[in-house]
């Protein structure tokens, strides 16, 4: 199955010239720990809760005043939408990364995966083929 069958959209999203605060505020709001950063639709970085305690807050610099663009982390590595679940944990593996943004065929974000998602998904399924195992030997589910 594509990743984008599994991917969260809509993804929170700014633009590299908003500030600081309008991120952590949006964090905040949607309870998110990134922002994906995007121009004309398509990534140009990320911006996540640990790129503001280390470039904002640990650099002394201000929250209010500081554009996103100087302080989040460019060029993310994407995958693309018809790439499978393998894909994304070989992707994951390759890059050490904790989140990728899903894109089409022409680079536009449609969706982003998380290692959370991907554990939380790899949790039903390892459950449900605990259930598929046991039903079909006659053992019962203590789920």
């Amino acid at each position: 199955m594509p990743i984008s069958d599994f991917s969260n959209s809509p993804v929170v999203t700014l633009s590299p010239g908003h500030i600081v605060m309008e991120a952590i505020k949006l964090m905040r709001d949607q309870k998110v720990g990134a922002v994906v950063i995007t121009e004309k639709e398509k990534p140009v970085g990320i911006l996540t809760d640990r790129d503001i305690l280390l470039r904002v807050t640990g650099e002394g610099l201000d929250a209010i005043s500081t554009k996103i663009r100087s302080v989040m982390t460019p060029n993310p590595i994407v995958i693309s939408q018809e790439k499978g679940v393998w894909d994304l944990i070989q992707t994951m593996k390759q890059h050490g990364k904790r989140r990728f943004p899903i894109v089409d065929h022409v680079g536009k974000l449609v969706g982003i995966m998380t290692l959370d998602d991907l554990i939380a998904l790899m949790g039903v399924e390892m459950c449900g083929l605990g259930q598929a195992i046991s039903s079909d030997l006659g053992y019962t589910a203590y789920l």
